[in-house]
């Protein structure tokens, strides 16, 4: 497992534009084919701009898991993810930007005002002035942020590794885009494209998985917690969540569904830290060789 996650993290860690989703799914692809798994790529229709990869056959099994596999910018401050809040997580962004543009016109009236007036070189000077530009272009637009691996590198190779090693009858795994991107309706997207063939499936979606020492399986009122894993050093804590959280969660369009998403609870709030910035670089394998028995 250590080699794919190191390879996913890398090589495909970004896949944050077109592009780069459509590479990655294209080598998961191939690589799901030369295994003999049956893979179906899946686009949005109209106004959904989403494209998401189903591994298996989705008529034959009983429980389908699902990650998200997009990614986006970094932060420029380190804001936590909300897993039950979307409206929050949306809020930040907002906020997000509006510093980094407050940045940019920050060093833009530097440049005018001060920068220009050096006595440098003409070499030397052009150089400064594209360095300031390039500042500018990626705090208006942002970077990309590097690694992902718990948002959701670590569930992306946890789930080809199942994909790959179990024998039999197995499991679907659906890759989902757009869970970051696009106003986070990812989960929503694919829940609307699969309605018919979702009846009547147990859906268990992974979610910042990569560390920490609690793991929560969320679920509503009218769903007990069928996936429920115990492992080793880690606790696992059963949560019920509200109708108004699970609105604002992946939750919010399955009928019979858990989330499993790895943080803390502060303030009556699941908090996730550490997702898009360069920190986010911490994963524990031997964590998810463990999970990885749970999944069937």
């Amino acid at each position: 497992m250590r080699e794919i996650l190191i390879r996913v993290a890398s090589i495909y860690g970004k896949r944050n534009n077109r592009r780069r989703k459509g590479n990655f799914l294209q080598i998961f692809k191939d690589k799901f084919a030369v295994s003999g798994i049956p893979v179906e790529v899946l686009s949005g229709k109209e106004k959904d701009p989403s494209t998401h990869l189903i591994v298996g056959d989705l008529k034959k099994a009983d429980t389908v898991y699902m990650t998200g596999y997009d990614t986006s910018t970094m932060f420029l401050l380190p804001f936590p993810y909300y897993p039950l809040d979307r409206k929050k997580n949306s809020t930040l962004e907002v906020i997000d930007l509006i510093i980094r543009i407050l940045c940019a016109i920050g060093v833009i009236l530097l440049d005018v005002f001060f920068l220009k007036d050096l006595e440098v070189n003409r070499f030397l000077f052009i150089l400064l002035q594209a360095l300031i530009s390039l500042i500018v272009i990626l705090l208006v637009f942002g970077a990309a942020s590097p690694y992902n691996f718990d948002r959701n590198t670590a569930a992306i190779t946890l789930l080809y590794q199942c994909a790959v090693e179990k024998k039999g009858k197995r499991p679907v795994f659906i890759y989902v885009d757009n869970t970051i991107q696009k106003g986070a309706y990812g989960y929503i997207y694919i829940a609307e494209l699969l309605k018919d063939r979702l009846k009547g499936k147990k859906v268990v979606i992974l979610d910042c998985i990569a560390n920490g020492k609690e793991i929560y399986c969320l679920h509503d009122e009218k769903t007990e917690a069928f996936f429920l894993p115990e492992i080793e050093g880690v606790s696992v804590k059963e949560k019920t969540i509200t109708e108004e959280e699970k609105k604002n969660s992946p939750l919010r369009e399955f009928e019979k569904a858990v989330y499993l998403v790895s943080g803390i609870e502060k303030n009556g709030k699941i908090t996730v830290k550490k997702t898009r910035t360069f920190f986010d670089s911490e994963v524990d394998i031997d964590r998810l060789e463990k999970l990885k028995a749970f999944i069937r």
